[in-house]
């Protein structure tokens, strides 16, 4: 999928040949990153550095669910679900789909720093996360 800042509506989602395929009105939020779950029907993207989720209800709108506390600048989805998000700096945190942190690594790990602007680039074979 491909996705386009659609200025005053949110994103538009197009195939990989540019065929528009949805709207997502976002009431104007635009995102820095993005995850599409089509599965559950969510958006996770990072606005203002936050993840916030929208979700879309039964009619077919978009709402925000929930917007975390933590300043993160990329992020990932994992096989099962959960979210991992970068920091600035030196942590990695993870969500679940709820918005709820259930963990997080970089420093509390014994590694001393990051690289400051680590971006999330994507998970590989065997759930391995890719950092670039």
């Amino acid at each position: 999928m491909l996705y386009k800042t659609a200025t005053g509506v949110g994103l538009e989602v197009r195939d990989i040949n540019g065929t528009l395929l949805q709207t997502i009105n976002t009431g104007g939020i635009t995102f820095t990153d993005i995850e599409f779950d089509q599965n559950t029907s969510r958006l996770f993207g990072i606005n203002a550095s936050k993840l916030t989720c929208f979700e879309q209800n039964a009619s077919g709108g978009w709402s925000e669910q929930w917007r975390s506390t933590q300043s993160v600048s990329t992020m990932a989805q994992g096989p099962s679900g959960k979210l991992f998000c970068a920091n600035n700096g030196n942590k990695i945190y993870v969500f679940e789909q709820n918005g709820t942190m259930s963990n997080e690594f970089g420093w509390v790990d014994g590694i001393n720093s990051l690289v400051i602007m680590q971006m999330l680039v994507g998970f590989l074979p065997m759930d391995i996360l890719l950092l670039w």
